[in-house]
């Protein structure tokens, strides 16, 4: 039986669960052995839990300038191709343990090594975009790259595949001297381009291209349940909720955080209009405790605390507005049920490209400071429709069923022996 890796990470619950909808799409389509894993548990890599904790702990306080300058741009530039270069052999060795026939990888930092990797064997490499914006890491010339929207392609290939990162090509068995120079060369080649800013590329403005690298995007990939287009009443009253007021969803991810009790308190201390506040915490039981402390310091505001919730297809379903901390996989979900969503335009560079969408597609607002928010929400009520027609006129070259991007997803997945598919760039 052939066996798929598909690869995440536990920096957040996005790549996992991109990771395990990938694996039941193709175990519905095929009859492949998948083996889903963290990098950090594969690997038996240490470190990869401590960022995955200190970026949770920073986002979680809203130091969100720190958590950018450290973890996405100093880490990648230059910690990760030391990490690279002393870690590849026993990197190689986990792999070798596996004898995977495919490597999917839905993370970042590990895409260099897999596609090493995937050369050495001769087997098929696919990294699954999860965010709009790329990083260095994220583009590999041995990959095929499956993204959401065409602006992510435009970013992957403007990468120059001649820099070292890219063409040096580290072994298990390359020396210690092999190493130090691969290093050197890739830090020599960041700082000549601008230092570890170079690393990175939002969707932002259009790049000359610079390699053909293998690019396909296929719309949202987001769980069968967010293609159905459940009644708002129905819901609501399902939920509880009033059917006779708006309704805002206020969430962060499964981090919670500042932001959120930010959000509701603003919303409170100004609103006059009857309006409901689902507040989803997360798993932050101190945020979720004084968010529910203050519920009633408006009358007209219902603030509705949440904790932690797996589904959320429900809650979308019911709001008018989602109000988010940038993150793709909540962007593409609130677009999934056609909610405008507005989200702060201060945000680490890897959700930048979130911001740049909702601006350039009318998908809803970005906001600045709490007045601006305010602003920003009463515009959005006022001009709902508009905003859920330009979500539905954005969506409509992608997939409208499961089913079919089920399909497109398991036609651009193959293994050897099963022949080549065509791949689609622009």
């Amino acid at each position: 039986m052939k066996t798929v890796l598909i690869l995440y990470e536990n920096g957040g619950a996005g790549h996992k669960r991109t990771a395990e909808l990938l694996a039941s799409m193709l175990a519905a389509e095929n009859s492949w052995r998948t083996v889903v894993v963290a990098g950090s548990e594969l690997f038996d890599e240490k470190s990869v839990l401590l960022i995955n904790w200190l970026w949770a702990f920073l986002v979680r306080k809203n130091w969100i300038t720190l958590a950018d300058w450290l973890l996405n741009f100093q880490l990648r530039a230059w910690i990760l191709p030391l990490m690279e270069a002393t870690g590849l052999a026993a990197c190689f060795a986990r792999l070798d343990d596996v004898k995977p026939d495919a490597i999917i990888c839905t993370t970042d930092g590990y895409a260099k090594a897999l596609g090493l990797y995937a050369e050495e064997r001769l087997i098929p490499f696919y990294v699954v975009l999860t965010e709009f914006t790329v990083f260095a890491d994220l583009a590999n010339p041995a990959a095929t790259h499956i993204c959401y929207f065409p602006e992510t392609i435009n970013a992957i290939r403007s990468y120059c595949f001649e820099d070292a990162f890219f063409s040096e090509r580290l072994s298990r068995t390359s020396s210690v001297s092999e190493k130090i120079r691969y290093v050197a060369r890739v830090y020599r080649d960041r700082l000549a381009a601008g230092g570890a800013r170079s690393i990175y590329r939002n969707i932002d403005r259009h790049y000359p291209e610079a390699n053909q690298a293998r690019c396909i995007a296929v719309g949202p990939i987001v769980d069968r349940a967010y293609y159905s287009h459940p009644g708002k009443h129905e819901m609501r009253k399902k939920l509880g909720i009033s059917v006779d007021r708006p309704c805002a969803l206020v969430v962060s991810g499964s981090i919670g955080g500042v932001f959120l009790y930010d959000v509701v308190t603003t919303i409170q201390d100004a609103w006059r209009e009857p309006l409901t506040l689902i507040a989803v915490c997360g798993r932050d039981q101190k945020t979720y405790r004084k968010i529910a402390a203050g519920a009633r310091r408006n009358a007209a505001v219902d603030v509705m605390p949440l904790g932690y919730r797996d589904a959320m297809v429900e809650l979308y379903a019911a709001a008018d507005v989602v109000i988010a901390r940038p993150s793709a996989s909540v962007l593409l979900e609130a677009l999934m049920l056609r909610v405008p969503i507005m989200i702060p335009e201060r945000a680490t560079a890897n959700d930048l490209g979130g911001a740049e969408l909702i601006k350039r597609h009318h998908l809803g607002r970005v906001f600045g400071n709490h007045r601006d928010l305010l602003s920003s929400f009463d515009q959005l009520l006022q001009h709902h429709t508009a905003h859920v027609d330009a979500i539905s006129d954005y969506l409509a070259a992608f997939p409208t069923d499961f089913d079919t991007l089920q399909k497109i997803i398991a036609d651009i997945i193959r293994l050897p022996g099963e022949g080549e598919c065509e791949v689609v760039g622009d």
